[in-house]
């Protein structure tokens, strides 16, 4: 059932205290007396404050309550209070939801003077005044973790590039890097890795940088723990790379990266070319997790060349067919994602196809991967049962997902096809491990399905459910949750035809009258 409440664990308990009562561990120092205070350096040495006591552990979690608080009861006693837990035990500091109302500048400022051994520090789509910014970065040299998305703009007198060559001169320990949209060229890289020393990036965001193939190139050539590199133009860079070594005629193979996630986006690219997905797989055999936005038009022949991987664990592919309601005939489920899922099924643990597929079957899905933990289906249309006697006689043997811990089907409006048959439906609802269920448009949705399904594993693993324009499922399927004996914590729908007002305010006054502890909303 919906789970009653309880009064949470000790650890919760004494967060929620000291945050509720920050007066108690406050001093009277003003932020601004403080970076400039010569003990600040050795606050949590020899003081009686018990909050300076506190293990990082602890110090990252009160931090999060305060920089993350929406509507702290005092905005003041909140400010003074964050003032004392930057200390030099904190190894995590998230500024990036930072909204309190002093000045943010003062806040990094501090913690650039007493956080010497700060791990991770997310600063988030931030300004700065001036280029002190790059005056503080020799204090975080022990950084593993830097998130600081769009801080340099062009009133600022200091450049992305800047700041990169400061973290290759101060920043050797870095693991994760993510500086989208920051004005870095080219020159930027090369301060960072090959001039400079952070040749430990395994994670490297720079999106929506103005950074070439050459820029590209070096990355990959002087990082050699490169796992992921974010940036729109990666997959026309390695094509390029591929090219060279064609046009040079090197007799060997071109040299072969580390990269294990590819990130492919249709809508930061101004076109794709045919054939370069296959050319910069070619030089990362080692993808295992692929995230592909593909225009519409794309051909079989492109997804086929995925088959050069040795692996996948994660495949994406969202097919962009713009504002068209038409079935995009170039990619087929059968000639394009069918292959795929043959060679790499039983691998995956995630698969997403969004997009307007034609004939997508969905028993070959569940055949094929059999260790699926996320599936995601949405704007397709499902074969009919009847268009292949041989698959219909197949998809009564077809086994439960026994891992498959989150579903998403959503038909997508304007679209009279069915995404998923009810047997079909009732197959992926009967996986035992479900935590998280949202369906959308799905008309093949019954009462007697999710009662079929409760039957067998009573959803016991469910914590969140989403029921969005399923007109045909009533009051009596959803008091299959109304139970005790599911962990159900978030419940929502959305114009359900079939579930009034009345039943929403009837399910919540027993909620109430139960000590529930899950949130209903809905919008009949």
């Amino acid at each position: 059932m919906p789970q009653k409440k309880s009064a949470g664990s000790l650890k919760a308990i004494c967060l929620a205290y000291i945050s509720r009562n920050m007066d108690k561990f406050c001093n009277g120092t003003e932020i601004s007396e403080q970076v400039d205070d010569a003990d600040a350096i050795g606050v949590g040495e020899n003081t009686t404050n018990p909050i300076h006591q506190l293990p990082s552990v602890l110090l990252d979690a009160l931090t999060e309550i305060i920089t993350q608080s929406k509507k702290p009861p005092d905005v003041t006693q909140a400010e003074k209070f964050l003032h004392q837990i930057i200390t030099p035990r904190l190894s995590t500091l998230d500024l990036s939801l930072y909204s309190l109302g002093s000045d943010f500048h003062y806040i990094f400022a501090l913690a650039s003077v007493r956080c010497k051994h700060l791990k991770k520090l997310w600063v988030g789509h931030r300004s700065f005044c001036n280029s002190d910014f790059l005056d503080f970065i020799p204090n975080f040299s022990n950084l593993q973790v830097l998130d600081i998305d769009s801080v340099i703009n062009i009133k600022f007198t200091l450049s992305g590039d800047d700041l990169f060559h400061f973290l290759g001169t101060h920043c050797k320990d870095l693991r994760d890097l993510s500086a989208p949209n920051n004005q870095v060229s080219d020159a930027g890289i090369h301060g960072l890795c090959v001039v400079g020393n952070c040749k430990r990036l395994r994670v490297v965001n720079v999106d929506r940088n103005p950074i070439t193939n050459r820029g590209i190139r070096m990355a990959l050539d002087n990082l050699p723990l490169l796992k992921i590199l974010y940036h729109e133009s990666l997959v026309e860079g390695l094509a390029s790379i591929a090219e060279t070594a064609l046009d040079q005629k090197i007799p060997n193979t071109p040299k072969q990266y580390s990269l294990s996630l590819l990130s492919y986006d249709c809508f930061m690219q101004r076109f794709y070319r045919s054939g370069t997905l296959g050319q910069s797989l070619l030089l990362c055999p080692y993808i295992t997790d692929l995230h592909l936005i593909l225009p519409g038009g794309i051909k079989n022949a492109d997804l086929l060349s995925i088959l050069s991987l040795k692996t996948l664990y994660v495949l994406s592919i969202h097919l962009d067919n713009g504002f068209s309601n038409r079935f995009d005939e170039s990619v087929t489920f059968d000639r394009g994602i069918l292959p795929l899922l043959k060679s790499f099924g039983k691998s995956l643990t995630l698969l997403q196809i969004e997009g307007r597929v034609l004939d997508i079957d969905i028993s070959a899905i569940i055949r094929f991967c059999p260790n699926l933990h996320t599936l995601n289906l949405s704007r397709s249309r499902e074969l009919p049962r009847v268009a292949n006697l041989e698959r219909a006689q197949v998809n009564t043997k077809i086994p439960v997902l026994m891992h498959l811990r989150k579903l998403r089907l959503d038909g997508g409006s304007n679209d009279q096809h069915s995404l998923v048959s009810p047997e079909n439906l009732l197959k992926l609802l009967s996986s035992p491990s479900l935590s998280s269920v949202s369906l959308g448009y799905c008309n093949t949705l019954t009462d007697a399905i999710l009662q079929k399904a409760n039957d067998l594993h009573s959803f016991r693993n469910l914590e969140f459910l989403s029921i969005d324009r399923c007109t045909s499922v009533t009051k009596q399927g959803i008091d299959v949750f109304m139970q005790e004996n599911n962990p159900l914590e978030v419940i929502g729908f959305s114009r359900c035809g079939n579930i009034t007002d009345e039943d929403v305010n009837n399910w919540k006054a027993m909620a109430t009258e139960m000590n529930w502890e899950f949130r209903l909303s809905a919008d009949p």
